[in-house]
């Protein structure tokens, strides 16, 4: 899990900074319509001249072995000219390296040098990495406050998946009070930012439909749930499609639909993996349970419905800073989602089975962040963060 937290910026596609005009931009280019023996033949007399830009591009086809043998060696050769030359994103690609032991032992002092390094640039991945890093105290030691820093340097920059961190902290009240209303902000513009099937963009919309369900922001407002559940089940986010099934079961900010619920139980238990067994299973006995009760007709047209469904795409601005993609990344193990509930006075929770916490803690934080753990986060490794920090405070075994 540590290794992959701090590598939470890893390998850029775009390639920024270094650009000269003819050559580079025809491999640049004939890069991205795939033609990458063009591109190859364009940047590497450029990478020999010391380009940092065009040795940043080699360094991504090395990884990627576009155009060429897949080679973490060579690719961490032209990602430190690069870096050493001050490009950005090749400082945090080289970062990544160092974090997941790519061409190099693993050596996570040296990868928050290079991390700090494009971080102080701007690079808004980077600074969500140095967030990271000090969040859970992985090669430096832990400091919330830092860490909110760096979340709130790249949130500002538009980076999405900090402001899905920097949301957690507040929610949390790590590092900064705790406020239900600021993580909602923060949420919110994760949402709003994410792009495609980015995975903190329908996160942060699930959980924005459960601070407005659970009345965390104010009084329940289950019209606005249904709405940010709705458009992360679009995107196909199993739990957020689970939520909007009991919505439409409990008539909770719909009319009471069993067709909808059906068919969004059907599509939460189909997109579960099977990693996720215990979940997959309370989706599968809700849409059981809520077969029994409907007519012939109604079942035929909820499972047309679900197979009918595809999922998609949210468009929105783009984030401010470079796309980058995740190396090794673990299964996310979720947290069983509620059971469907027998009565209209409440939405499910996660803390019935959970153990009793501490005397220390105030049992509504516990509760809290049991009902943040209750989305399937798009950071597998930022969950098991939580996880374990509800473990030292008593919350759980």
């Amino acid at each position: 899990m540590v290794k992959r937290i701090l590598a939470g910026v890893i390998l850029a596609f775009i390639l920024t900074g270094g650009a000269v005009a003819g050559p580079f931009e025809e491999a640049d280019a004939a890069y991205q319509r795939g033609d990458y023996a063009t591109a190859l033949q364009l940047w590497r007399p450029l990478a020999e001249q010391g380009n940092a830009g065009a040795q940043f591009a080699l360094g991504k086809m090395y990884v990627h072995g576009h155009g060429v043998p897949q080679d973490d060696a060579e690719a961490l050769k032209w990602y430190r000219l690069a870096a050493e030359q001050g490009n950005a994103d090749a400082q945090s690609n080289l970062g990544a390296m160092y974090v997941l032991g790519r061409g190099v032992s693993e050596d996570y002092a040296e990868a928050l040098k290079w991390y700090r390094l494009a971080a102080e640039q701007g690079y808004a991945d980077a600074q969500d990495a140095l967030g990271k890093a000090y969040d859970d105290g992985e090669g430096v030691p832990q400091d919330y406050a830092e860490a909110v820093k760096w979340y709130r340097l790249a949130a500002e920059r538009g980076q999405p998946d900090a402001q899905f961190n920097l949301g957690v902290m507040y929610a949390m009240g790590q590092g900064v009070p705790q406020d239900d209303a600021e993580a909602v902000k923060w949420w919110r513009l994760a949402a709003q930012n994410a792009t495609g099937f980015i995975d903190h963009g329908a996160a942060a919309q699930n959980a924005l439909g459960q601070m407005y369900a659970d009345g965390d922001v104010g009084p329940r407002d289950y019209v606005e749930a249904v709405k940010w559940y709705r458009l992360a089940a679009e995107q196909g986010n199993a739990a957020a499609q689970f939520n909007l099934g009991v919505m439409y079961l409990m008539g909770q900010g719909v009319p009471q639909d069993y067709v909808e619920a059906h068919k969004c139980f059907n599509l939460a238990a189909s997109r579960f993996s099977a990693s996720d067994a215990e979940n997959r299973d309370k989706a599968v006995k809700a849409r059981d349970s809520l077969a029994s009760q409907m007519t012939p007709e109604q079942l035929a047209e909820a499972q047309k419905l679900a197979r009918e469904w595809r999922p998609t795409p949210q468009l929105s601005q783009p984030s401010t800073s470079a796309t980058s993609v995740t190396y090794g990344a673990a299964e996310i193990q979720a947290v069983p989602v509620a059971p469907v509930p027998q009565s209209s006075s409440d939405r499910p929770t996660n803390t019935a089975q959970q153990p009793a916490p501490s005397a220390s803690v105030p049992t509504e934080w516990c509760a809290k962040m049991m009902a943040l753990l209750s989305n399937p986060w798009g950071d597998a490794y930022l969950k098991q963060a939580l996880i374990e920090k509800m473990r030292n405070r008593g919350c759980m075994n």
